[in-house]
């Protein structure tokens, strides 16, 4: 049996590796590409769409150490801090003609229904967790130094629902409730007189979200 020299040797891998990468490919390609920036961006957009808002989100903060000024990953972000607290963007143009249709965009209504129950109603409880997620949505918008017009929109639907969850907070705190629905004849329910809140109950954050909400919501 004929023995390889060493340079017959190296010969053989180099014509062996060339065959394996073949026309300009990369034999590990299908190893590397699912690792790769692009593909976890993928996975997390694909998570985002199965309503798997906490996986995308650790995804998504880890490709953003990466890449800090990357919009595509502070959209994603945002959408997925909003599916968290139970408001769909990512199809945003979508969410707004149905609500359109329903005849709740722009009110108060609009917030329960899509938050609450199919009559608005809502525990306190999970009023603060919801608060958090819908300001970080927020939060991540505000990086964009030039927003689209699709992302304007999509803050002024975010300022209205922290709007509409900033609301219940107070009311929730002023009445001690364990649930309440959060509609214009919900609200009014809650109180046979005007609502007497007190200083306690609307603290210098929330008066400052509001602020900024009632502008995004106008710039919408």
């Amino acid at each position: 049996m004929a023995k390889f020299s060493k340079f017959q040797f190296v010969i053989w891998i180099c014509v062996l590796s060339a065959a394996l990468i073949g026309c300009g490919g990369n034999a590990f390609e299908g190893i590397s590409d699912d690792d790769s920036f692009e593909a976890r961006l993928e996975t997390a957009r694909m998570n985002i769409d199965e309503e798997e808002y906490q996986e995308a989100i650790t995804i998504l903060n880890d490709l953003k150490q990466e890449q800090p000024n990357n919009e595509d990953v502070t959209r994603y972000l945002s959408n997925a801090y909003a599916g968290l607290a139970g408001l769909n963007t990512f199809d945003l143009l979508e969410v707004i003609d149905d609500l359109d249709e329903a005849g709740n965009s722009g009110s108060i209504d609009m917030v329960g229904l899509v938050f609450g129950d199919s009559d608005g109603l809502l525990t306190t409880g999970e009023v603060p967790d919801k608060l958090e997620n819908l300001t970080e949505a927020i939060d991540q918008l505000n990086t964009i130094e030039d927003p689209t017009d699709d992302q304007i929109v999509q803050m002024g639907l975010l300022g209205l629902s922290r709007i509409g969850m900033t609301l219940a907070k107070i009311i929730a705190s002023d009445t001690g409730n364990d649930s309440l629905t959060l509609t214009e004849e919900g609200i009014q329910s809650e109180y046979d007189t005007e609502p007497d809140f007190e200083d306690g109950d609307v603290g210098d954050e929330d008066l400052e979200n509001l602020t900024n909400d009632i502008r995004n919501v106008d710039e919408a």
